[in-house]
């Protein structure tokens, strides 16, 4: 089905292309990325997220490649030319360790911004190794976190876990509610991820990570000192108190109360 826009192409927030990337363009990525499991425990203290079993590894300019394929399969699947529109700001990989946490649903930065994120299996993903879970149409009005929970507890927003091949593309808004999901096998789960911003309003592109060393192991949502593991630790541990906590605050922000008529 053609699309006139990107707008029209993730009208749910998000868009799965049937196209899978090509085979040897993510096993000549899989080659260099670290074997971020067998790092001792020690090692792990360097970075944070190693706990929650979520961190984050530079690209290289292994990317380009791919990046390329992803635009020609979304321009030949559905009309839409992505660059026209936006522009890559970053590139990078997550790694979904074994035995992992579940990620607090959240959403990645400004809820006004719609920006493009990108994902891309590099490996196989069941519901097992933890497939990345998007709310559909949760970017539209559902700007704080209390909105989010009265919209899951009204029945208005459900979840849906994305399992796939290698080469899978996920292609979704930045303001969509998601999160990574546990991982119970004892494999890993590797996806890239590229980040882009439209061309009208961006005011910065990241550099470092567009230009990272390839397989640089990089923190994800904590940092790496003792106060960072200690509030990491706590937040796997006990994550439905700073769950509440952050309900309770969210309940005070002006957008909650002017998004009510939407639930």
């Amino acid at each position: 089905m053609k699309h006139q826009n990107t707008a029209s192409l993730l009208s749910k927030g998000y868009f799965l292309p049937k196209k899978l990337i090509p085979k040897d363009q993510i096993d000549e990525l899989r080659k260099f990325i670290p074997n971020v499991e067998k790092l001792s425990a020690e090692q792990h203290q360097n970075y944070g997220g190693a706990y929650a079993g979520h961190v984050n590894i530079g690209l290289g300019k292994k990317w380009t490649a791919i990046y390329a394929s992803i635009c020609e399969i979304v321009f030949n699947e559905t009309g839409v030319k992505l660059e026209s529109e936006y522009c890559l700001i970053s590139a990078g990989a997550n790694l979904n360790l074994p035995n992992s946490f579940n990620q607090r649903f959240h959403t990645d930065g400004d809820y006004k911004l719609d920006n493009l994120i990108i994902h891309f299996y590099i490996g196989d993903v069941c519901e097992k190794n933890g497939p990345h879970e998007l709310v559909p149409w949760s970017n539209k009005s559902f700007p704080t976190y209390a909105n989010f929970i009265f919209g899951r507890l009204s029945g208005k927003l459900k979840t849906s876990c994305l399992t796939g091949k290698s080469g899978q593309i996920i292609i979704r808004y930045s303001n969509l509610w998601h999160r990574g999901t546990s991982n119970t096998s004892k494999v890993p789960r590797y996806a890239g991820t590229f980040v882009m911003a439209k061309k009208a309003v961006v005011t910065e592109i990241d550099g470092q990570s567009l230009n990272q060393k390839l397989g640089v192991i990089q923190s994800n949502g904590f940092k790496p000192t003792n106060f960072g593991r200690a509030y990491e630790i706590f937040s796997c541990r006990f994550g439905f108190v700073l769950g509440l906590t952050r309900f309770l605050s969210s309940l005070r922000q002006k957008s909650f109360w002017l998004s009510l008529s939407n639930l």
